[in-house]
């Protein structure tokens, strides 16, 4: 378990860098103030025809020379590089000079790699990258702008004043560390069960989203049980559900036939873990049924260790009717009024000095074993943590420890292999710290749609697990050697513009996940009725 700082020696790994994919923003020119508008494409080859080797030749690089880069590069002398690289970019006064590639994302590239492959090369690299970037220029043609909300728009939301029986008796949440959890430098030890809290906090915190009058009310909250639970502490608070619905329903007098498909409530946590909880959250009442389910699930997998994808979807949520789902809280909060936090002056990061190629937080005994083995396999034989480091994640009970977060403001890539679920905290974690997220099944995220649907495809990617499971993918020939670096800046520059909605800011954001979540159930409730009522 060699963490050690030294380069691979020569003979003890086959995987050759390529020294027209280096890894470090450290010494890269100013980046042009670009949009993401897929308009105006030209094409530009670009010859880089030298031997892999030759490092100190600057027309074979498509970044200057930097200590990161020279760290993690290796050669093997007479490999012959890429003979053309042919990428469109979008035409925006600058000229592509010969070695040096625009910063502009361009909307497709196609890559020529070398005629002598890998010793062990198994899968083909340049079809994986072609479509992924067929993919993301899709979604970026698609769907190039930003949701374009104001703080005055806001859904009008009115939050019921529940009972202390009803509320644990932390009803009513205005405090802020109760909701986001303590500071920690820029970070907050934001549990990941709080969703509930956050929410509240919020709307009752909101000058814009928060209504006393319920004439004027969009949505209805309703705050039952808001502090975050496992599935142990919510069978002990639902085993009296019959007590529980004869205490609640009287507390709603603004649910009507008109007006329940537009009331919601929060369980921070897979949907399943409140199973216990008839009457309000499964099986519902008459008066409860149209109403919508909000967690961090939409669907119950369960591990299947047959299937190729590792998970199988159980198929049961027909007793959880309406059901939508948010991404976990984050340990790091965004500001309305400031840009990511990675390029924000004033947090002391930069987003040039990403330290680490790839970052895994978890542990190789739980969930997808054979996915995680093979990453911890895979980190340890490169005996670099400039090219993978490993942060062994136990016994956090739900807190994101700072110094895991702050590994992740400091790389590129973040490995996510599936847990006992596909879906986890830390890509969460890694979308809001900029960090792309790599996935290895194409499940995780799927339940996420109105938070990221419209960007994923150009902010993640997902590596074959049947392939990379059987030995045939390696990750770093992967993310470094082979994949077009202007792909990996698209993705990076998608994540400092759209991160935004799959976090939970702290303070009032037109832009985050809460005012995602708010226009999403408006638009939800309002197609589930019918001449103003509710279908």
């Amino acid at each position: 378990e060699d963490f050690g700082l030294s380069t691979t020696q020569e003979g003890e790994n086959d995987h050759v860098s390529d020294p027209t994919n280096e890894l470090s923003d450290a010494a890269a020119p100013a980046r042009s103030n670009h949009s993401l508008n897929p308009s105006a494409i030209s094409v530009t080859t670009i010859n880089t025809s030298v031997p892999i080797g030759d490092y100190n030749n600057t027309s074979t690089r498509l970044r200057p020379t930097s200590p990161l880069s020279e760290t993690l590069q290796q050669s093997e002398p007479g490999e012959t590089g890429h003979n053309a690289i042919t990428i469109a970019t979008k035409t925006n006064n600058q000229t592509a000079e010969t070695g040096i590639i625009s910063s502009v994302p361009p909307p497709s590239a196609v890559i020529s790699f070398p005629k002598k492959n890998h010793s062990d090369v198994k899968f083909n690299y340049t079809a994986f990258w072609q479509q992924v970037m067929a993919q993301a220029m899709t979604s970026l043609e698609q769907n190039a702008t930003e949701p374009n909300y104001t703080m005055t728009t806001c859904p009008k939301v009115f939050v019921y004043n529940l009972t202390k029986d009803l509320t644990e008796g932390k009803g009513g949440n205005t405090n802020l560390t109760k909701a986001f959890g303590d500071p920690d430098g820029i970070l907050h030890k934001t549990h990941q069960n709080s969703f509930a809290r956050i929410a509240e906090y919020r709307l009752r915190t909101s000058q814009y989203c928060f209504t006393t009058n319920p004439e004027e009310a969009d949505l209805f909250f309703v705050p039952i049980f808001p502090l975050g639970h496992g599935v142990k502490q919510w069978e002990r608070l639902c085993k009296d559900h019959a007590r529980i619905m004869a205490a609640l329903l009287p507390q709603l007098p603004y649910l009507t036939k008109e007006t329940a498909c537009r009331h919601f409530m929060i369980v921070g946590k897979g949907h399943y873990a409140a199973s216990k909880c008839y009457g309000w959250w499964r099986r519902p009442v008459p008066e409860l049924k149209k109403a919508m389910r909000v967690a961090y699930t939409d669907k119950h997998y369960k591990i299947n260790k047959k299937l190729p994808q590792f998970y199988e979807d159980k198929r049961d949520t027909r007793d959880f009717p309406n059901l939508v789902s948010v991404p976990y809280p984050s340990a790091l909060h965004w500001r309305r009024d400031r840009v990511a936090p990675w390029k924000d002056p004033t947090t002391g990061y930069n987003a040039s000095s990403r330290e680490s190629l790839m970052l895994f937080v978890g542990s190789a005994r739980h969930g997808d074993v054979s996915v995680r083995r093979k990453v911890e396999e895979q980190c340890f034989s490169y005996h670099n943590l400039q090219k993978c480091n490993l942060s062994v994640n136990n016994n956090t009970k739900g807190k994101t420890r700072g110094l895991r977060l702050d590994t992740k403001l400091k790389s590129i890539f973040c490995l996510e292999p599936g847990g006992d679920t596909p879906d986890r905290k830390s890509i969460s974690d890694s979308i809001a710290a900029g960090c792309i997220p790599v996935l290895f099944n194409d499940i995780t995220g799927t339940g996420w749609q109105w938070f990221w649907d419209s960007w994923k495809a150009r902010a993640h990617v997902v590596v074959p697990r049947k392939e990379f499971v059987a030995g045939k993918i390696d990750l770093f020939t992967l993310l470094y050697t082979t994949m077009p670096l202007e792909l990996r800046d698209l993705m990076q520059d998608t994540l400092s513009i759209r991160a935004r909605q799959f976090q939970y800011s702290i303070d009032e954001d037109p832009k985050d996940g809460i005012r995602v979540m708010l226009e999403g159930l408006k638009a939800k409730s309002q197609g589930n009725m019918n001449g103003g009522q509710c279908r």
